[in-house]
């Protein structure tokens, strides 16, 4: 299989648009090691901690803040937004800012079975059957916010019409049927400055063997939610 082109005339396949957004003196958190893999931890308020029923998967909180108070969680992490970003955060105005913990694990394209890439559908169905689910749409500025970490990209190109290098795309349902709609989020961390963005592309771009993305799993159920029948969400 080989890769669709990554930009057509009439078609978007993959973009990103580059925004110098916010500026704030750079604050690191010594989290998650360079790799995302392996949190070492626990930790508390917005970073991740590990989950000790499942050894590898962190759980990060997100939800219970307005929109005014996340954004300046990420003034005051030093983090920059594009415009799809922005974009995105108004959209998640709309949903009621529930308190949630979603535990996150990251996997490329060809860990979930894919050796040649796949579209986003394909991705999405292979990551759900290795009981891998999508994430809120929200999750995508706390799990920024948890992984400050992350390590330097290998380039430092913004946008060039496809998957940029070294991002973790974030696994959520797209807010809009709309290809001129953001999609989702992904994190990146370019020249030491760290980065949520918003990314667009349609429905036939093929995401390489390589591209990392954060699943989530469904909720390990307490006894007492148990008793009372609290399925979790799935």
């Amino acid at each position: 299989m080989s890769l669709t082109p990554y930009a057509g005339a009439n078609r978007i396949r993959y973009e990103g648009l580059r925004m110098s957004a916010l500026s704030a003196p750079l604050w690191r958190s010594p989290v998650c090691d360079a790799s995302l893999h392996r949190p070492v931890g626990p930790f508390r308020d917005n970073v991740p901690i590990e989950n000790a029923a499942r050894p590898g998967w962190i759980d990060v909180r997100c939800g219970g803040e307005s929109e005014g108070e996340l954004l300046q969680q990420l003034h005051d992490a030093g983090v920059q937004l594009n415009d799809h970003a922005r974009t995105l955060l108004w959209n998640m105005k709309a949903e009621a800012p529930l308190s949630q913990t979603v535990s996150i694990v990251i996997r490329t394209v060809q860990d979930l079975g894919l050796a040649e890439g796949g579209t986003m559908d394909q991705v999405f169905a292979a990551a759900a059957t290795h009981g891998l689910l999508q994430c809120p749409l929200g999750i995508g500025p706390y799990l920024r916010l948890a992984m400050l970490d992350q390590s330097n990209a290998s380039d430092s190109i913004l946008s060039a019409g496809r998957a940029p290098t070294d991002a973790i795309h974030v696994a959520s349902p797209p807010p809009s049927e709309d290809v001129e709609y953001p999609k989702g989020f992904y994190l990146r961390v370019v020249d030491d400055q760290p980065w949520l963005r918003g990314y667009r592309c349609d429905e036939t771009y093929l995401w390489g063997p390589e591209q990392k993305w954060a699943f989530a799993l469904p909720r390990v159920r307490t006894d007492d939610e148990a008793a009372c029948g609290d399925s979790g969400w799935v």
